[in-house]
């Protein structure tokens, strides 16, 4: 039998109760393969139609699913959205996981619009499905580790302190104007969490060209497999702005964001939080050359300094009078600098 050691370890430091599975797979043969790769230490759960699924999770709560996409009485994203809504009323932490032989970007979207964490091909070997499984098992054990949502109560408190209009373009202003005076990317996404709470919407933003890729999902959630995949695809299309769902991706240059439970049966209103998100992506891409045009100052400030206080101590009394004056320059030059990037954010 293949182990799993991420479904292993989750069961030994959660003592209190076996993680429950359901599969959700009318093929016997891979039914069958799955049950060989899953340790026995799991609390293995099987349905073969959609109809014993809705049963099922109707008597039980389960930790994990894995979701053939095609049944015999219809596809499962249907299935997979009720999941995530007893999630919601439960408070329990369910990872989601379909198994298909698409792979298209589209059925990718309308998967990860479902709700899903990841997606399986059917076609990879038993090792390579036993690894995968092993990596997202860990990453379920990751999301029940989780603590709490404790900033929920001080973004809320901070979205009351910052948005007195209703008008959305008000509030974007505002944003512009918070934005302005922070100094780091996390500052950043605290005020985006808060400018995204005046229409209660979710969010994923991911900003590159700065050292390693920043990403940061609302509330500070854990990002899933799914979501950095579909991140990955979008960029690669190319395209500014796309909708799939609820769902409406943004890009402007090293900015992306993906923005949930979009008001689309709303068409005026969707329209303008379009235009809207467009612009809070080039804000966020300016505020971050901004910040890492300061970083590449100060660095290279520092290590003039170093290297001038090295020279002097080796060099003649005359040389201190020059270091002052190298400095004075240096200080002049990045006060420059500063002033011509913080005019990057202008947008208004």
């Amino acid at each position: 039998m293949l182990s799993i050691y991420g479904l292993q370890k989750y069961t030994t430091e959660r003592k209190t109760s076996l993680i429950k599975l359901l599969c959700v797979e009318d093929s016997r043969s891979y039914r069958n393969k799955l049950r060989e790769i899953i340790p026995d230490s799991i609390e293995w759960h099987q349905a073969e139609t959609l109809q014993q699924a809705y049963e099922s999770i109707a008597s039980t709560d389960f930790d994990v699913v894995l979701l053939d996409l095609y049944l015999p009485d219809g596809d499962s994203l249907e299935l997979c959205r009720k999941i995530r809504e007893q999630e919601q009323n439960s408070g329990r932490i369910v990872t989601i996981i379909f198994i298909s032989g698409e792979s298209s970007i589209q059925w990718r979207l309308r998967i990860y619009d479902s709700g899903a964490d990841s997606c399986l091909a059917k076609s990879i070997t038993s090792e390579e499905l036993s690894a995968q499984l092993n990596a997202l098992m860990g990453y379920h054990n990751k999301r029940t580790l989780l603590p709490p949502k404790q900033n929920e109560k001080k973004l809320r408190q901070l979205e009351i302190s910052h948005y007195n209009a209703t008008n959305d373009y008000s509030a974007v202003l505002g944003f512009c104007k918070d934005v302005a005076g922070v100094n780091t990317l996390s500052d950043v996404t605290t005020e985006l969490s808060s400018l995204m709470g005046c229409w209660n919407l979710s969010f994923l933003v991911q900003i590159n060209g700065i050292g390693p890729p920043y990403i940061y999902k609302h509330l500070g959630e854990l990002v899933s497999p799914l979501e950095e995949s579909i991140l990955e695809n979008l960029r690669a299309d190319g395209a500014g702005v796309q909708n799939f769902g609820n769902n409406t991706y943004f890009s402007f240059l090293d900015v992306e964001l993906l923005v949930g439970n979009m008001p689309i049966e709303d068409d005026e209103t969707y329209g303008r939080l379009r235009d809207v998100f467009h612009m809070v992506t080039q804000v966020i891409h300016a505020k971050a050359c901004q910040i890492q045009a300061i970083d590449t100052i100060e660095t290279d400030l520092q290590s003039l300094r170093n290297q001038l206080v090295d020279d002097a101590i080796s060099s003649e009394s005359d040389s201190l009078i020059k270091i002052d004056s190298i400095l004075e320059n240096i200080q002049d030059s990045r006060e420059d600098r500063v002033a011509d990037s913080s005019s990057e954010i202008t947008f208004f």
